[in-house]
């Protein structure tokens, strides 16, 4: 969740920019009369419309992910102005010479638009919803192989030994390259391997290199063995 006023500051910005759209949209219609149809009446209220529908969107986007893979969720109100201003245009052209015919089939498009944009908003909102749900719960269940790389990596940089750094460098690729997504049965092993760890660091500041290789060595097969548990639950 992204900071409150950063959000708020990002609402106020897209509330300017929609209110400056909005104002030079409608001096624009009543100056110029080619826009004075029956037409053009039902388009300038849907333009309108599609202007406020988008900057409602814009908030609800300054809260939470604001894209979905890499899709701006402020492009579905954008999209649906500009779409809006075409058959606004359209229509208006057409009402020069099809005052009353164009009149409800104008209509008919601007409420399906409407109604098009409001129904794919509320399932881009329920996707975010579950992305985010998704990615919480992928961050939880992968912090514990995060944290025990970085343990890791952080002894075979200020071990002093060659030895004891290759191998810990290798127990480092061992764990970078296991299942990161930890569940129930893994979880114990989990906490028993970052035990391991603390005492492999405690050997490593210490300078007791040859105990730390036979420690490096069990943890690794700890490492494994966690590995094949993992395997097994996901059969």
């Amino acid at each position: 969740m992204k900071p409150v006023s950063k959000s708020l500051m990002k609402i106020g910005v897209s509330f300017l920019i929609h209110a400056v759209v909005l104002i030079v949209f409608t001096l624009c219609f009543f100056l110029v009369k080619l826009f004075m149809g029956f037409g053009s009446w039902v388009g300038f209220v849907f333009v309108d419309v599609s202007l406020v529908v988008c900057f409602v969107i814009s908030i609800f986007a300054s809260f939470g992910k604001e894209d979905i893979y890499n899709f701006p969720i402020i492009n579905v109100g954008l999209s649906y102005v500009v779409v809006q201003f075409v058959v606004f245009l359209i229509a208006s052209i057409v009402g020069i010479f099809l005052p009353w015919i164009i009149l409800v089939p104008n209509l008919i498009v601007c409420i399906i638009l409407l109604g098009a944009t409001v129904i794919f908003t509320i399932l881009t909102l329920v996707t975010r919803k579950t992305v985010e749900h998704i990615d919480k719960t992928t961050k939880e269940v992968t912090e514990a192989n995060l944290l025990l790389r970085t343990d890791v990596k952080d002894m075979a940089e200020i071990c002093e030994d060659q030895t004891l750094k290759t191998e810990l460098n290798k127990l480092h690729e061992l764990i970078r390259y296991s299942d990161p997504v930890t569940n129930s049965k893994t979880k114990k092993l989990e906490k028993e391997i970052a035990s391991e760890l603390e005492n492999l660091r405690a050997l490593v500041e210490a300078g007791k290199y040859e105990d730390g290789l036979v420690l490096t060595e069990n943890v690794a097969d700890m490492v494994r063995n966690r590995n094949k548990v993992c395997k097994m639950t996901k059969k």
